[in-house]
């Protein structure tokens, strides 16, 4: 029983890191450089990149309202994921995954820009 337990962390882990790292990282790492750096060249609106800030912050609060509410009202589920191997493994084997799927495949850099295009179109000079 405690291996199905276990496999489930894992599993939710890997989720969530996905999530995690697409919603609340990926505009930071990606959007938000590249939007200043073409605001520099005026390229861009001054306001673009304050369009890439939206994304984490809603993230951030969803997370945060989530934990919050697993303190509270199951504080016990909360303990077994702070201190679930599997879940945290899991958690950062994603957010690794991801961000070298981002680095090293040519396809996912050729999405990254076009969702990018496509995001700062209206924004453009």
């Amino acid at each position: 029983m405690d291996f199905f337990i276990q496999a489930g962390l894992f599993v939710a882990g890997f989720v969530f890191g996905i999530l995690w790292f697409a919603g609340g990282w990926l505009p930071l790492i990606y959007g938000l450089p590249k939007s200043f750096w073409l605001v520099l060249k005026s390229k861009l609106r001054w306001t673009t990149p304050f369009k890439y800030l939206l994304s984490p912050i809603v993230w951030s609060v969803v997370l945060v309202l989530i934990a919050w509410g697993l303190l509270e009202w199951a504080p016990n589920v909360g303990k077994l994921l702070a201190e679930s191997g599997a879940f945290n493994l899991a958690l950062a084997m994603a957010i690794g995954f991801s961000l070298l799927n981002c680095i090293f495949s040519k396809s996912t850099r050729a999405d990254l820009r076009a969702d990018f295009d496509k995001f700062v179109q209206s924004d453009r000079r």
